[in-house]
């Protein structure tokens, strides 16, 4: 008789989310998740061959369901409710930020953003080596904002507060620095 699988990638991740989220990094454990989950640490290791491949599903939970970019509306209106809805993330959930904020951008969920702004910024007449550069930046100044904004309020309300009106002046002055070839 088959085994039925109790957990998938997406419920460990999910909760793995949750925990950092609520608790901070070092709440994050093998011992500690499986707990959460309901079953034994070393059913994790069915899924997972250690805690860094737990961490390195968080950028995809955090990503998860975000608007689809429209390469046939203003590629700095798209850009920007983009970039806003990111930061917004990032500062909610300051705990996972902090954790992933180093980690390579490999998971899915990045790949696909990634891939939708480059593909934006091509139709909107940008060289591949200037939408590298305004997705580089835009990225670089999301997670730096956002990181400040942690530090400088590590136990303010969840959501983000009058720095999000201030990053969002930044970022249209970011956006308004570019202009594509043709």
């Amino acid at each position: 008789m088959a085994r039925t699988r109790l957990l998938t990638h997406d419920s460990i991740a999910r909760a793995a989310f949750e925990l950092v989220d609520t608790e901070g990094a070092g709440a994050l454990t093998m011992a500690r998740l499986a707990d959460s989950l309901g079953v034994a640490q070393m059913t994790l290791y069915n899924y997972a061959a250690g805690k860094q491949e737990i961490v390195n599903m968080l950028p995809d939970v955090l990503l998860a369901d975000l608007p689809p970019i429209d390469r046939g509306a203003r590629w700095r209106d798209e850009l920007d409710a983009c970039f806003a809805e990111v930061h917004d993330r990032l500062v909610r959930h300051g705990n996972v930020t902090q954790l992933i904020a180093a980690l390579p951008v490999t998971s899915d969920a990045q790949t696909k953003l990634f891939s939708e702004v480059l593909a934006l910024l091509d139709t909107a007449g940008f060289s591949a080596r200037d939408a590298l550069t305004v997705h580089r930046t835009l990225s670089t100044y999301t997670l730096g904002f956002a990181l400040f904004e942690i530090a400088e309020h590590p136990m303010a309300s969840p959501r983000p507060g009058t720095d999000a009106a201030q990053f969002r002046t930044g970022l249209r002055a970011v956006l308004s620095a570019f202009s594509p070839d043709r």
